[in-house]
This record gives structure tokens, sequence and C-alpha cells, in this order.
């Protein structure tokens, strides 16, 4: 079974590769289309990680109750300590 299933994934692969070869805008389109998805997957990872960062600066800040920090809390807080 193993064999079996590297077999019919090679095949739908090879296949695949060469349609893209012999035609310009099956090859063109798949291209764009992984280069767009792999845009949005990087977009969303940045977006997702500033804003945890974010959210956790701002539970800091609540937790010191709106004191004036000093710049070593600042630089700590920067850096996620």
């Amino acid at each position: 079974m193993f064999t079996i299933g590297h077999i019919l994934f090679y095949l739908s692969a090879h296949i695949l590769a060469m349609i893209e070869f012999e035609y310009y805008y099956v090859d063109l389109f798949f291209c764009t289309y992984f280069i767009g998805v792999a845009c949005w997957n990087g977009a969303n990872y940045y977006m997702d990680y500033f804003a945890k960062r974010y959210e956790q600066k701002l539970a800091a800040l609540e937790a010191l109750g709106g004191k004036e920090l000093t710049l070593e809390e600042r630089q700590a807080a920067a850096w996620g300590e």
C-alpha cells in the first residue's frame, strides 16, 4: 500500500510537471498562485505574531498600573522579557 501511494503521488506530480512544461499559461497560473499563497501566509503570520506581542505589552502596562517606566523596563518590555 505504501509503494502504491508513492507511485500515485509520483505519477500525479510528474504529469502535472509535464503539463506545466508544455503550456506557458498553465505554468504562469501555478507560479502566480503559489507566490500569492506564500505572500498571504507570510503576511498573516507576521500580523498574528505582532498582534500577540502588542497584546502582551498592553497587559504588562496594565499590570504596572500606569506608572512611568524606566529605560531598563522599557527595553525589557520591548524584548519580551
